[in-house]
């Protein structure tokens, strides 16, 4: 099981043609028959997925985080 890696520029914006998100479809669609993409943004359930699940635990650490800050400053923040 091989794989082909299609590198693409993150230096230019959307519009051109070079533009990551818009080589991507054209890469797997035409030049590679049997391919599929990575792009999770394209799928509509992935914002819905993270709204539901990792959305609530990345919050929930935040929240946990900030308290222990507020109970506990970190001694280095002092020292200045």
């Amino acid at each position: 099981m091989g794989a082909d890696v299609v590198m693409t520029r993150s230096d230019v914006s959307k519009g051109h043609p070079e533009y990551y998100r818009d080589v991507s479809p054209s890469v797997w669609r035409r030049e590679i028959p049997a391919s599929i993409s990575s792009t999770s943004s394209a799928n509509p359930a992935n914002a819905q997925a993270h709204e539901e699940t990792t959305a609530p635990e990345i919050w929930e650490q935040m929240v946990t985080i900030a308290r222990r800050g507020l109970r506990r400053p970190h001694r280095r923040h002092l020292a200045g």
